[in-house]
């Protein structure tokens, strides 16, 4: 079977299981420490990303509004979401 790019689709050599993948949950929380070690939250231009397609679960593109965030805690369940839209108010003022 040879992969074509579609519009939902795009091959990689060497990847074979899909970044969308339920075997892939297991690795949620290493990348999650990884990357709060090694990502400056004062470094990151948030309105650069806002509305620009960033490979993600959602796949629409980025956003931060409250809306974003429940689509993204309806689909992982993740109790950091869950923490933010909890105290939404605190995070938006």
């Amino acid at each position: 079977l040879e992969l074509r790019r579609g519009a939902a689709t795009v091959p990689l050599k060497g990847i074979d299981v899909s970044f969308h993948s339920s075997l892939l949950r297991w690795g949620v929380l290493p990348n999650r420490a990884f990357l709060e070690k090694m990502v400056d939250k004062n470094a990151v231009r948030l309105k650069a990303l806002v509305g620009r397609w960033i490979p993600n679960l959602t796949a629409r593109p980025f956003g931060i509004t409250k809306q974003d965030f429940e689509e993204v805690f309806r689909l992982t369940k993740s109790v950091v979401i869950k923490g933010i839209l909890r105290d939404w108010k605190m995070y938006t003022e």
